[in-house]
């Protein structure tokens, strides 16, 4: 159960949807556990309260952000105030936004079935016309970020919700969205997972933003695709690390295969070249649409 410490009571609204959340955090959902302690907060499930003529979700994932990280908030609270008012299909959907009488920020949002790296875990390497359907969503759910003007810097398995048993993705946990501003255009540290960001950092003062999405994308893909990740450990001990930092693709693709004995068409190894290659060259996620295997 949800510590008695963060209670739900004397809660205020701050917004509403179409699916009627009106009321106090008390009045509406009834807490049923946790789910993981963050470095702001912590994550929670709550089951909705029937009321009478009402369609509501049964299960709500509710995250909490302490009072005292307030300021840390500021463009994460924007971006979720944006998506409240205008939901999009690939991109977890907000039902609200309460504050307690301690000032702590409760942000409801839908319950999934899992993450993706929970699903991948389950069930293993998927077929590349299945991980085709999902990354598809993943670079939709990508591009309405950038509309939105922000760019997601923790994409990762962990980040991406998994509803329909597979059928349907959405990008959740905004912590790290960076507003797209031509001031800033490149970044000189890692705002995410490692395992997800691209080996130059290690190397060099900055990456560009455009470019860490699409590695991220990369390393998703592949996952999909061979059940792994590229490397287990960012540093120069790993050998896959170490030869992408070096943009040895090519060698890591073809270790890989033969590792797991996966077969990946040219198309998949193609675009994985071009996601992984060095910062120059490696195309951006506005790119993915346009390519072949995405078409094909």
């Amino acid at each position: 159960m949800v510590p008695r410490s963060h209670s739900c009571k004397e809660t205020t609204c701050l917004n509403t949807t179409d699916l009627e959340c009106v009321g106090t955090l008390e009045e509406l959902f009834e807490p049923l556990g946790l789910i993981a302690e963050t470095s702001s907060g912590f994550v929670s499930y709550a089951k909705m309260k029937p009321v009478e003529g009402q369609t509501r979700v049964p299960l709500v994932g509710i995250k909490t952000f302490r009072s005292s990280c307030a300021l840390e908030l500021d463009i994460e609270l924007e971006f979720l105030e944006m998506l409240l008012r205008e939901p999009k299909d690939h991109l977890v959907r907000i039902l609200g936004l309460y504050r307690d009488e301690k000032l702590n920020l409760h942000c409801v949002m839908e319950y999934a079935d899992c993450d993706l790296w929970a699903f991948l875990n389950q069930n293993g390497a998927m077929d590349e016309g299945r991980a085709k359907r999902m990354l598809f969503q993943v670079a939709t759910g990508l591009k309405q970020l950038y509309d939105m003007g922000f760019w997601h810097l923790d994409v990762s398995l962990e980040n991406i919700l998994v509803f329909q048993n597979g059928d349907h993705l959405k990008l959740s946990d905004f912590g790290s969205v960076w507003p797209i501003t031509t001031e800033v255009d490149a970044i000189d540290a890692c705002h995410g997972k490692t395992l997800y960001y691209p080996p130059e950092l290690a190397y060099s003062d900055s990456v560009l933003v455009s470019k860490v999405g699409s590695f991220s994308f990369g390393v998703i893909m592949f996952a999909l695709l061979f059940g792994k990740l590229p490397f287990d450990q960012a540093s120069s001990e790993n050998e896959y690390f170490l030869a992408l930092s070096y943009g040895d693709v090519e060698d890591v693709l073809e270790m890989i295969k033969e590792e797991t004995q996966v077969s990946v068409s040219n198309d998949a190894c193609n675009l994985l070249r071009k996601l992984f290659c060095l910062e120059r060259e490696r195309c951006e996620v506005s790119d993915i649409f346009k390519d072949v295997w995405f078409n094909s």
